[in-house]
């Protein structure tokens, strides 16, 4: 192998453990009951950067959440906010 390969392939490697970092430090809310029938889960995003990644997860814990009652995910909203690291609000129903 040459050095440049050897280079290409450490450089992406730092890259993708960097980018592992960001999305382990998104901060989940875990699901929560806001009223009948109706959940919230919250991610915030450790920067912009990842922010599809906090939708994901939120999204993710939610199907989870309904799964383990064997029922599907209804979503009925879900909010972003844009202002420092972002936040996605999932509002959620399992039928």
């Amino acid at each position: 192998m040459n050095d440049k390969f050897v280079n290409m392939v450490f450089k992406i490697g730092v890259l993708l453990i960097g980018v592992g970092f960001l999305v382990a430090c998104a901060h989940s809310s875990g699901v929560l009951n806001v009223g009948p029938g109706t959940y919230s889960v919250s991610v915030t995003a450790p920067s912009k950067g990842v922010f599809s990644e906090a939708r994901k997860i939120a999204l993710t814990e939610a199907n989870q959440h309904c799964m383990q009652m064997r029922k599907e995910i209804m979503v009925t909203n879900i909010e972003t906010s844009n202002y420092g690291p972002g936040e996605v609000t999932v509002t959620f129903r399992c039928q």
